[in-house]
């Protein structure tokens, strides 16, 4: 079993419903993992996701996703995500998978503070996201 619960914090189109179970889904199955899933996001602006990025890592700037693994949730900043989507050339949809699911990866245990880690992780969402 899968559940998200997506909160919005911020005005923001509605994306398509189910986007971030799917991602979520097709994580789990690439991981061959076995056990169930009860995950919240949160959509928040550039402003709310700075003052969780100063408190909680010490960094006084806007990020696109952190994870928070004792709660299981991951906060996405929409904002962010768009600019993102616009840089890459691709859909705000597959820019906010790919970041839902490198904060799945991350409550998973998945570290990207090196290159080999920011590789793996990399690799594995560049794959469960085409």
């Amino acid at each position: 079993m899968f559940k998200v619960e997506v909160n919005y914090q911020v005005k923001v189109k509605r994306l398509p419903q189910g986007l971030f179970k799917n991602a979520g889904r097709k994580l789990v199955k690439f991981l061959k993992l076995k056990k169930s899933f009860n995950l919240s996001v949160a959509l928040v602006s550039p402003q709310a996701i700075r003052r969780l990025n100063k408190k909680y890592r010490g960094q006084d700037q806007v990020t696109d996703v952190l994870s928070f693994a004792k709660v299981n949730e991951i906060v996405i900043c929409y904002q962010q995500a768009k600019k993102q989507a616009q840089e890459r050339r691709q859909t705000v949809q597959k820019e906010m998978s790919f970041l839902f699911i490198h904060g799945f990866l991350h409550l998973l245990g998945y570290d990207d503070r090196t290159a080999s880690g920011a590789s793996k992780m990399n690799e594995i969402t560049r794959r469960v996201t085409e």
